[in-house]
């Protein structure tokens, strides 16, 4: 059996042996503790000398941008100049740096620009703006300016950039001056071209009455004969005392026929600028009969397939162009002694497009294609000079083109020519 001082001994150990161990524990963590400490310190050394030298590498990158930016760049803290880069020292017209620091920003700016600088700056506005700036010898000059808020050197810090606008604006101005310049002269161009263009209008009129002098000349030739002959009878029939009242019936109705052909170019001539509707035939017709002397004294036949619609346009100038092309057919046909002289007029309506085509086709002779696209163009003319002027078909493009929106075009065909006119339609 186990007596009590063998249990006391037995106790005594295990309590030594535990004040052992945690002496021994405790000696231990206290002898780990520097070197783990000291280790974490070495280590907290080591990135605090990185992230120095980080921040040191930083600091020359800025301050190497900041001195050799094209840009004038100043640093204000406290409303007050603490650097500025060797452009705004330039710029400003400072000596050196020691000159500009202390300034505030006002002492860069003219006066009637200060309130503006000065409401960005207690906003903290961080877009651009413009203003006026002041040099130290007091000139005056536009600049762009815009701030960035950063803290640096342990203070708040406002960097301001700033930009001269002299030469932009010098360049804008001169840029408007040119504007300015061009648009007078080509004022001045188009005053010139409508002056020419009245000219031309004012001859090709004098070249069409010339025309229509020679058409009322055909027109009456056979009705003066016809008074002439009613006259000499007349005067026969008075000395054997013959009854007169046939004759004088006769030149009444020559006289009336006479009248009316002058009634009918005198409408021709009108300067009738309001759009009306009217009859494509009502007009072709009309034109016929101008030309249709001239063309049965020439043994030319004219074709009309009589197809009717309604147009809502300008019915004068559709004549005028019409009569132009219709004589320029003649003329080709007679010039080129063709046999069977033919001038064929169709018109077609295209339902698709609602577009109107009038065609005017003759076999006098196909046009040589290095002058086909030349024949719309002033002055020119296959015809001596006697003969014309080359303004009819010029002026018949305008008026189709621009006074009533078509279009005027021109095609060889196989034995002759054929112009269209190209207008939108009311169908009747």
């Amino acid at each position: 059996m186990i007596n009590n001082k063998q249990i006391f001994i037995a106790i005594s150990l295990i309590l030594i042996s535990s004040f052992i161990s945690f002496y021994l524990t405790v000696v231990l963590i206290l002898i780990s503790l520097p070197i783990y400490y000291q280790k974490k310190l070495r280590l907290l050394n080591k990135n605090l000398e990185k992230r120095t030298k980080e921040l040191e590498e930083s600091l020359e990158n800025f301050e190497y941008l900041f001195n050799n930016s094209i840009e004038t760049m100043g640093l204000f803290q406290d409303n007050l100049c603490v650097n500025l880069n060797e452009a705004g020292i330039k710029l400003f017209g400072f000596k050196n740096l020691e000159d500009a620091i202390g300034a505030t920003p006002f002492d860069f700016i003219a006066p009637e620009s200060i309130d503006v600088v000065k409401n960005n700056i207690i906003n903290k506005s961080t877009f651009p703006y413009e203003a006026t700036a002041i040099r130290q010898d007091g000139t005056l000059f536009p600049v762009l300016i815009k701030g960035q808020y950063k803290d640096m050197y342990g203070k708040a810090t406002r960097i301001t950039s700033l930009l001269d606008l002299t030469k932009l604006k010098k360049n804008e101005t001169e840029l408007k001056e040119l504007n300015n310049s061009l648009e007078f002269r080509v004022k001045q161009e188009v005053s010139k071209n409508i002056e020419q263009l009245e000219k031309l209008q004012q001859q090709s009129k004098m070249v069409a009455m010339g025309e229509m002098i020679g058409n009322i000349a055909h027109q009456w030739r056979q009705p003066l004969a016809s008074v002439n002959n009613s006259a000499i009878l007349i005067t026969k029939k008075l000395k054997k005392n013959m009854c007169v009242q046939k004759d004088l019936d006769s030149i009444e109705t020559t006289v009336q026929y006479m009248s009316k052909t002058i009634d009918d170019f005198q409408n021709f001539y009108k300067e009738d600028k309001n759009k009306v509707k009217f009859n494509t035939q009502d007009i072709i017709n009309k034109t016929i009969y101008i030309v249709s002397d001239l063309f049965k004294n020439n043994q030319i036949k004219i074709d009309n397939d009589n197809s009717d619609f309604v147009l809502y346009n300008y019915p004068n100038e559709l004549q005028q162009v019409l009569l132009v092309i219709l004589n320029n057919a003649r003329e080709s046909i007679q010039q080129h002694n063709i046999k069977d002289g033919m001038v064929k007029i169709k018109t077609t309506l295209d339902k698709t497009t609602n577009k109107l085509y009038i065609e005017i086709c003759n076999n006098g002779i196909t046009i040589k294609d290095d002058i086909i696209d030349k024949i719309f163009e002033p002055y020119f003319t296959t015809k001596h000079k006697s003969q014309g002027i080359g303004l009819g078909l010029y002026m018949s493009k305008m008026i189709i083109t621009q006074s009533m929106d078509g279009e005027l075009i021109v095609e060889n065909m196989t034995n002759g020519v054929c112009f269209k006119i190209i207008l939108d339609a009311e169908v009747n």
